[in-house]
């Protein structure tokens, strides 16, 4: 089989058609559409890459035999031409695979992927020396997320969307220090699937907009609400922490269902208001100092990489490298050559998480997870390099709403300093450091998560007027 497919990838001849499939995450085509020729020689392209790759992987492997043998035929059925895959880490973890793991662990990794079974053994993986760190969440490289892609479902991200089930005895860890883990796919469930298979969020409020009542006291705000450079920044500077692990649990990665919020028992007299996913759920834009360099970046795919290389920006690659700036100087020079791998943001169905893939620190101001964190608004998290960090839950998100409709217009309008992140790479601000303003940074970005917006719009939309009169001195 294996020999067929490798022949296969040889023919010259191939070109896949240019009505193209899109699908969906269950892997079935939704329909087939038309693609211009440019696009159609792009993904050609990308689609021949990527066999080629996964065809250079599995020459490595031509004398295994036996179970292991029949695990790699079956990864050419799974992974799909569009699948992504780290040619290096592949190679490496198959390598390790065939020589540390027992002949009978082998058996029961053959064996799940036959039954696709979750009531079949643990597949025991010991981790490799040197990818053993602290805690689990700062290892660059999860051998159950890499085996769940190869042999199950070639769509998950991270393991941020995998939870394990309650009879594993080697579950993955994130904040223990993994010596070894359970590789078995079926031991493994997807949790990403909260707003798709539950209620989505909404908000209740009511169906006719209230007059404006001047006796009312206005509403004080939040800290640090506004939206310019410098507010977001404390008189006596900005605290700072460091995060040193992913905060979030598996259980945090579960988008909300409904409000926490009691609702109100008569909703005749209210508008569900409820959260709806956008084509593009972020807006990114560069900065260097206090000076927006380039054009926004608006993200499509759920995981997307900023780095400072110079390739041509992609769907879900932002390169900071190719864009220029006359006024440039010589410290935001030296920064952005540090800049490298950058950063991983990805959105599972409303949350969002950041991980760091470059050699220095990345400092991130998210409101939500402060509050979350129980830390100031305006801190900034130090992420050090192979670490992730949850910078938006929904959950929480969706509780603070619920509670600010009931305090009126600008208490749901302060909530929008919730949905812009802002990421400096290489250098931090704050108390601790010189820079104590994000715009004395030498290269950051700031991300607007559009879902989030544009669910506070459509409320202030249905909500009455500002109880803050609006005036030429406000």
């Amino acid at each position: 089989m294996l020999s067929n497919f490798l022949s296969f990838l040889q023919v010259p001849s191939y070109r896949p058609p240019f009505a193209l499939p899109i699908f969906s995450t269950a892997g079935q085509p939704y329909s087939r559409i038309m693609v211009s020729a440019s696009d159609a020689a792009s993904a050609e392209y990308e689609i021949r890459e990527n066999r080629f790759k996964l065809g250079r992987i599995l020459k490595n492997f031509d004398s295994a035999q036996g179970p292991i043998r029949n695990v790699l035929d079956h990864i050419v059925n799974v992974v799909r031409p569009t699948t992504k895959i780290d040619e290096p880490y592949a190679v490496k973890t198959l390598k390790h695979l065939i020589k540390n793991t027992r002949k009978r662990d082998c058996l029961a990794l053959w064996e799940a992927v036959c039954n696709e079974n979750p009531a079949t053994p643990c597949v025991i993986f010991p981790i490799p020396k040197a990818d053993i760190t602290d805690v689990g969440a700062q290892m660059k490289q999860m051998p159950h997320v890499f085996f769940m892609k190869m042999l199950r479902n070639p769509d998950v991200l991270t393991h941020h969307e995998l939870r394990p089930v309650r009879h594993c005895t080697r579950p993955f860890m994130k904040n223990a220090k993994v010596t070894e883990v359970c590789i078995n796919p079926w031991h493994y469930t997807m949790v990403a699937t909260g707003l798709v298979q539950n209620k989505m969020p909404c908000v209740w409020l009511p169906a006719e907009r209230q007059p404006f009542d001047a006796s009312r006291p206005a509403f004080t705000g939040y800290a640090s609400e506004n939206f310019d450079h410098d507010a977001l920044c404390s008189p006596g500077g900005v605290p700072n922490a460091t995060i040193e692990e992913a905060p979030a649990s598996a259980s945090d990665a579960q988008s909300p269902t409904t409000s926490e919020a009691a609702e109100p028992m008569d909703t005749t007299q209210l508008i569900e208001v409820k959260y709806n996913h956008p084509d593009y759920w972020c807006d990114i834009i560069y900065y260097e100092l206090n000076q927006r360099i380039g054009h926004k970046f608006s993200a499509k795919a759920s995981s997307i990489i900023v780095d400072g290389f110079t390739s041509p920006t992609d769907e879900d690659r932002f390169c900071l490298g190719q864009l220029n700036n006359i006024n440039r100087d010589k410290a935001t020079l030296e920064a952005r050559k540090n800049i490298g791998r950058g950063i991983r943001l990805y959105s599972i169905n409303g949350e969002v998480f950041i991980e760091s893939l470059c050699e220095n620190s990345v400092f991130v101001q998210s409101p939500n997870t402060n509050m979350r964190l129980g830390y100031h608004p305006a801190t900034v998290c130090k992420v050090p390099r192979g670490v992730s960090l949850m910078i938006f839950n929904m959950k929480q998100f969706e509780k603070m709403f619920s509670e600010a409709v009931e305090r009126g217009y600008e208490a749901v309008y302060a909530l929008m300093r919730m949905c812009v992140l802002r990421i400096s790479f290489v250098k931090g601000w704050g108390s601790n450091y010189r820079r104590s303003k994000v715009t004395m940074t030498p290269c950051w970005i700031e991300v607007y998560l559009r879902g989030p917006l544009e669910w506070l719009d459509m409320a202030l939309t249905q909500m009455g007027p500002p109880h803050m009169q609006c005036s030429s001195n406000t």
